[in-house]
């Protein structure tokens, strides 16, 4: 005999300053196909984490926004010398 609709118990133990509320949800298999949907796996985990920026590129991008901005200091202050000159 097969059994359709099977449930499943899923029991979250979430503890708030040492009380603890346990929360008993029910799911059937539509339930359980809709969260692995939902939810990435290991190899996705991996990817997504592949693709961030380095502490190096934000470091590299940080240093080309300083040099362009003290460029256009020296730019802006040489124009403010002609200008006063004249």
């Amino acid at each position: 005999m097969r059994i359709k609709n099977r449930v499943r118990v899923i029991i979250f133990d979430i503890g708030f300053g040492g009380v603890r509320i346990k929360h008993i949800i029910m799911l059937n298999d539509e339930d359980i196909t809709k969260l692995i949907g939902v939810f990435t796996t290991r190899e996705e985990m991996k990817e997504m984490v592949a693709n961030l920026t380095t502490k190096k590129d934000f470091n590299d991008l940080q240093t080309s926004v300083d040099s362009y901005a003290k460029k256009a200091d020296a730019y802006f202050q040489e124009m403010l010398g002609i200008k006063l000159e004249y």
